[in-house]
């Protein structure tokens, strides 16, 4: 295996860093330390499990392999990006752009879509934050990912196998995530549209 630690780290966190291929622009190497390695390892377990059940990987990156070298562990997987080839941007960047109505319409319907893909697919994010979404525009489409933080976080994650427990799960963290953090973002980046958004919404 190449040695990804001299790629160009585009993501890096408390535990994980983030390689991008430099021959293939649409993946990327995700690892953490084995002695740090607790959303590595989740995530590895849980992605075995929506291979096996067979889930729609529609929204969230495609999962090349499984990696291990040395002291190293995580993924390989794919980086979304944009027709430019560039990165797709994080929501909180994208609503921070100055949008017309129509493009603020489609990105809420997109959100909308994105919930009912984890919901119909009992997808568990363990992290909703603006940062691991998303906003992709392909093909003059838009279309939101969530590419981090998966699987529940409990010790034993009965959501992660039953889908009643991980819908309920699913719809309290994203009610959570769209008022605590998406509205705010485009009620204060886009005031004007927000408020008639509201308003035909609530009728």
């Amino acid at each position: 295996m190449r040695d990804f630690t001299q790629w160009e780290v585009i993501g890096k966190g408390s535990e994980r860093t983030c390689y991008q291929d430099p021959d293939d622009s649409s993946r990327c190497i995700k690892v953490s330390h084995k002695k740090n390695s607790k959303q590595s390892l989740r995530e590895i377990k849980y992605f075995k499990l929506l291979k096996k059940e067979n889930k729609s990987f529609s929204h969230i990156p495609q999962i090349f392999q499984f990696i291990e070298k040395g002291d190293l562990i995580g993924i390989e997987q794919e980086v979304i990006l944009d027709d430019s080839k560039e990165i797709s941007k994080n929501i909180y960047d994208y609503i921070a752009d100055n949008r017309t109505d129509d493009e603020l319409n489609e990105f809420y319907h997109q959100l909308e879509m994105l919930e009912l893909y984890l919901i119909d697919n009992n997808i568990i994010p363990s992290d909703l934050v603006t940062s691991n979404l998303l906003v992709c525009n392909k093909n003059k489409e838009l279309k939101v990912y969530i590419i981090d933080g998966f699987g529940g976080a409990e010790f034993f994650p009965l959501s992660n196998y039953i889908k009643l427990l991980g819908q309920h799960k699913i719809k309290r963290k994203w009610k959570k995530f769209m008022n605590g953090f998406v509205n705010r973002l485009v009620l204060k980046n886009h005031k004007e549209f927000y408020l008639k958004f509201r308003e035909a919404n609530d009728e």
